[in-house]
């Protein structure tokens, strides 16, 4: 007995549409859809018995009675291929067509993005942008503050820069962004090209830290 293709496969960019019907069916999230409530819910799809049955059959080839998701994301998707009037064919059920309905279960609307939080703008710069991007006094502060912290073979490592980026007060994941984005050969350390790219992307936050060692 083949397996059936996975969630993913079978709902490819219509991936929400499914995911709210089946926790219709499985609000516990068992994994797991009986096979009387599989049936009342295929029901609203309108289309006739004879035709789910062989729907129900396809997307239960081993016979348990009840469907897991990859079976349910299957039946849902026959459903679909029936109602755009394909095929009625296990090999059809990766094709792409639009999402099944299922009597006056609306379908979800998609979600807007999260608006942006209040936090320091944050961008990776091309090396080359560096130095158009900062005035030559602000990039004598920036290596006056990566001399106090005395590099070694020109490089500081992380600790160090570490406890400056503590000052700023920022949060935990900004911080850990700005690393990410300074550190780019992700060796654990910065040189002072890399220190500039941190002290550009919080610069306001650095003022009162470089004032220390002015």
């Amino acid at each position: 007995m083949a397996a059936l293709p996975s969630p993913t496969q079978v709902a490819g960019s219509s991936s929400s549409i499914y995911e709210a019907y089946y926790n219709v069916v499985d609000p516990n999230g068992f994994g797991s859809v009986g096979g009387m409530e599989a049936a009342r819910f295929l029901k609203r799809s309108g289309l006739s018995d004879v035709i789910l049955s062989k729907i129900w059959d396809l997307s239960d080839p081993g016979g348990r009675g009840c469907l897991d998701k990859s079976g349910m994301f299957v039946a849902l998707k026959l459903v679909a291929l029936v109602q755009n009037g394909k095929d009625l064919m296990i090999s059809n059920v990766t094709m792409d067509v639009p999402p099944p309905k299922m009597g006056d279960i609306p379908l979800p609307k998609p979600t807007k993005p999260p608006p942006p939080r209040n936090s320091p703008l944050i961008t990776s710069l091309p090396p080359s942008a560096v130095d158009w991007t900062i005035k030559p006094a602000e990039r004598e502060k920036y290596d006056k503050l990566f001399d106090s912290l005395q590099p070694l073979n020109g490089l500081i490592p992380g600790n160090k820069v570490k406890n400056v980026l503590m000052e700023s007060k920022l949060p935990f994941d900004t911080l850990g962004k700005i690393w990410d984005l300074a550190d780019q050969d992700k060796d654990g350390m910065l040189n002072r090209h890399e220190f500039v790219v941190v002290s550009i992307d919080f610069s306001y936050c650095l003022i009162t830290i470089i004032r220390k060692y002015d």
